[in-house]
């Protein structure tokens, strides 16, 4: 992981305990020795200061760490600030970018190759600025990534300002926009309509990535939160109502006082259950619904009856199976 304007090192030894190793970058050199004998103290050996402006540290690393990478060079230019690093193909793919500007903000060049660094896995743990202004520059970035997305999916300005419900010249006007920001063409407008370039792609496909993913990293640092509580998660949908726990609560109560249910909504198609099933625990841990023996070993899960249903089937008045009583 990256911790670009990392000071003395506060965040980077937090988390250097879940990474694999951390690299920190600050222009002050005396933080920097001060980040250096905190991990020294500290025990930490997977973590690694480099003296130097964010904004120029990242883009000249990604250019020359790229440019070796291809021609299978052994080392990056010495005067770099970056060239201590040793493993420049996992550096050019982080799992996680911490973000902790200035009053100024983010450098544009330095928001600019964090989306081109083309991650396996990132997500912002922190990305603010002390001055509101610049703050709301970073972010319009992203937001209009976001908006972005909802073009190229929805395939045109109309129907993504339908879906966002705003208007059409203002999507128009956010794109133009970011492709400003970005120095690139990610439309082709035609009169047929829009075709996405190759540079819209890749973005796309990144983007779409990075957003579901932060999604997912919210709901992990939720259920993280709640480690230590009594909680059963329990999947519900149209097709599996949580009304047999909620006549069960009572019950359950007066044995497990602690115990607490949240209930997860999913949608019950075949192929979501089957995943559903085969990750039990992961962000589902019961659901209530019919199963047979043989369903449950396939899915390798367990099932304990909680009751027996009638099964009732409704017919016409006149249809020869209404005069039947079993």
């Amino acid at each position: 992981m990256w911790d670009l304007y990392c000071g003395i090192g506060t965040i980077s030894l937090f988390l250097s305990q879940r990474a694999k190793k951390v690299y920190g970058v600050e222009i002050v050199p005396q933080a920097i020795d001060d980040a250096k004998n905190n991990a020294k103290i500290n025990g930490i050996t997977n973590a690694e200061f480099f003296v130097g402006k964010a904004e120029e540290v990242l883009p000249e690393f990604y250019a020359d760490a790229k440019k070796n990478i291809t021609k299978g060079s052994e080392a990056i230019k010495p005067e770099v600030s970056a060239a201590k690093y040793t493993d420049e193909a996992d550096m050019l793919t982080p799992d996680v970018i911490v973000v902790d500007p200035p009053r100024k903000g983010c450098d544009e060049k330095c928001l600019d190759t964090m989306l081109k660094m083309e991650p396996q896995r990132m997500k912002f743990r922190r990305s603010m600025s002390c001055d509101p202004a610049t703050l709301a520059r970073d972010l319009k970035i992203l937001c209009e990534i976001h908006l972005f997305i909802c073009v190229v999916e929805a395939g045109s300005f109309n129907k993504a300002a339908e879906e966002l419900y705003i208007s059409a010249p203002a999507v128009i006007k956010q794109i133009n926009s970011l492709e400003n920001s970005l120095n690139l063409q990610l439309f082709e407008r035609t009169h047929r309509g829009l075709i996405i370039t190759e540079a819209g792609k890749s973005l796309y496909q990144d983007a779409k990535y990075l957003i579901q993913y932060s999604k997912e990293s919210l709901i992990r640092a939720q259920e993280a939160m709640n480690h230590n509580e009594e909680i059963i998660r329990v999947g519900i949908s149209p097709m599996t109502p949580p009304e047999v726990f909620v006549e069960l609560w009572p019950k359950i109560q007066k044995i497990y006082p602690e115990m607490k249910f949240k209930l997860i909504t999913f949608e019950n198609t075949p192929e979501n259950a089957r995943e559903i099933l085969a990750n039990m625990g992961k962000n589902i841990d019961v659901i209530a619904g019919i199963f047979d023996e043989t369903m449950l070993e396939l899915r390798g899960c367990d099932g304990t009856e909680i009751s027996r249903e009638p099964f009732c089937v409704a017919v016409s008045i006149h249809h020869r199976l209404a005069k039947k009583k079993k």
